[in-house]
């Protein structure tokens, strides 16, 4: 009986949840994981077995599940702190429609309006792993020293905004319109 009623929620919660296509488990590094020791053994020994699960350490975060669309937009979450046992955290993401047979999937790019120079501004981390679900639109204003990335220009050209900090905030409508960064100088032109 309990196997029919597990069958039935999960058909129900996969109709209700087309859109949930993987989740995040951000998580404290271990600073409040020892108050949760079914979530720590849940998080060190089963979330590995889900393609479709990322876990995320966020100081100082209690553990929570982040629902993504295709795109990788978070449809909505559920707080895991008060659940009771591994086999909850099974089941809540059965519920949702993640199983262990769920692929990890490659969002799609985040579409935003194009500009006239530019199409976006594509965040990357230092070692150039891209990190699809922080791009932004041509005109987000990048801050000092806010951007790891490279605007992708209309032209083709990919320019890198790396860690070097600058005094001014840029958009990359501007950059690749000007075909460089701010703080860059060619050499007829001074500091």
């Amino acid at each position: 009986m309990k196997a029919v009623l597990l069958l039935a929620t999960m058909l129900v919660a996969a109709s209700a949840t087309e859109e949930i296509v993987a989740v995040r488990l951000e998580r404290c590094s271990g600073c409040r994981m020892g108050r949760f020791p079914h979530c720590k053994k849940f998080i060190a020994e089963e979330a590995p077995k889900y393609p479709a699960l990322e876990v995320k350490h966020v100081m100082g975060s209690s553990p929570i599940f982040y629902w993504l669309d295709k795109v990788g937009n978070t449809v909505k979450t559920t707080d895991i702190k008060e659940t009771d046992t591994v086999e909850d955290h099974h089941r809540i993401l059965a519920e949702h429609g993640i199983t262990m047979d769920t692929p990890k999937p490659a969002f799609d790019p985040r579409d935003f309006p194009p500009s006239e120079n530019c199409l976006a501004f594509r965040r990357h981390m230092v070692n150039k792993e891209r990190l699809p679900l922080e791009d932004e639109p041509c005109t987000f204003a990048v801050p000092p020293g806010g951007g790891i990335g490279y605007c992708e220009c209309k032209n083709g050209k990919h320019i890198e905004i790396d860690v070097q900090p600058t005094r001014v905030r840029f958009t990359c409508e501007e950059v690749c319109g000007a075909g460089r960064v701010p703080w860059t100088v060619t050499d007829d032109e001074e500091l």
